[in-house]
């Protein structure tokens, strides 16, 4: 599908056609003097223009020899997929072609649980990174970076932050803040969960579970899912221990702070996702 190719045609567009009012064509009347609708040249163009335009938003190269290209744009541009993006780092995503509108969806870093404290007290549980999700208006190959957010790493003491999240310039999601570490006393939490920004949906992470009370041996609880806090929990009258490196599970989750012993790493935070939907 493409333009007129043959010697008679111009090198510019016709003129709009001047007649003020609108209608429908007619084959005419000769016996009453109704004459039939003139195909004027802007009539033809108009036509021409609006499915060579079709074919070019397909992400198609016109070509006057095909008969099929209307077609196949229709296809790519209603076609639909998804791509994830479930990996800690930084990459592309490419527009498709024919598209014109996308949905995304990203979620920051989960952040790490607090060590256990050195006279055996849990360690809090990490916040949750933070969610954002809304369409954007995109143009067919456009490259747009893409960064997920890696989960918090234990240390020694408080759990490290999560790292944000972002699809290009529209849409961004902070990593949520380690879990405090073990003190001893009664029961605290520090820092904060990601927020999500730029979506028409922005939700906050979910906030870990509080360091153990001096009173109780802690015990280290099941990480929370996505987007949520990982627990310290407490209340047990029997030491029990569980894996002390319990991390954040569903993209976004905080780990679990440390429980069963003195100086143990709290749950590594889970990392952040970005989903991209046309």
């Amino acid at each position: 599908m493409d333009r007129i190719f043959h010697p008679t045609v111009a090198a510019s567009p016709p003129a709009v056609d001047a007649h003020p009012s609108s209608g429908f064509p007619t084959a005419g009347n000769p016996l009453s003097g109704t004459p039939a609708t003139v195909l004027t040249p802007w009539i033809v163009h108009q036509l021409i223009e609006e499915l060579r335009g079709l074919v070019v938003a397909g992400g198609l190269v016109p070509d006057k020899a095909s008969t099929v290209q209307v077609l196949a744009a229709l296809r790519a541009m209603f076609a639909g997929g998804m791509q994830a993006f479930a990996s800690a780092g930084s990459s592309n995503f490419t527009v498709p072609a024919g598209i014109v509108s996308i949905e995304a969806l990203v979620i920051g870093g989960g952040g790490a649980g607090g060590a256990s404290g050195t006279t055996g007290q849990a360690g809090a549980g990490g916040h949750g990174g933070g969610m954002a999700a809304g369409r954007y208006a995109v143009t067919p190959a456009q490259v747009l970076a893409v960064t997920v957010g890696a989960g918090g790493t234990p240390t020694s003491t408080n759990g490290g932050a999560g790292g944000s999240s972002s699809l290009g310039a529209l849409l961004s999601a902070t990593g949520g803040g380690g879990g405090l570490g073990g003190d001893g006393g009664a029961a605290t939490q520090s820092g904060s969960a990601g927020t999500g920004t730029g979506g028409q949906l922005n939700i906050t992470g979910g906030i870990g579970g509080p360091t153990g009370s001096a009173s109780y041996t802690a015990s280290v609880g099941a990480a929370g899912p996505a987007a949520r806090g990982g627990l310290a929990a407490g209340g047990f009258s029997t030491p029990v221990l569980f894996s002390t490196s319990d991390p954040g599970r569903g993209h976004g989750a905080g780990g679990n702070g440390a429980s069963g012993g003195s100086a143990l790493l709290g749950g590594a935070g889970a990392p952040g996702l970005v989903l991209v939907r046309w």
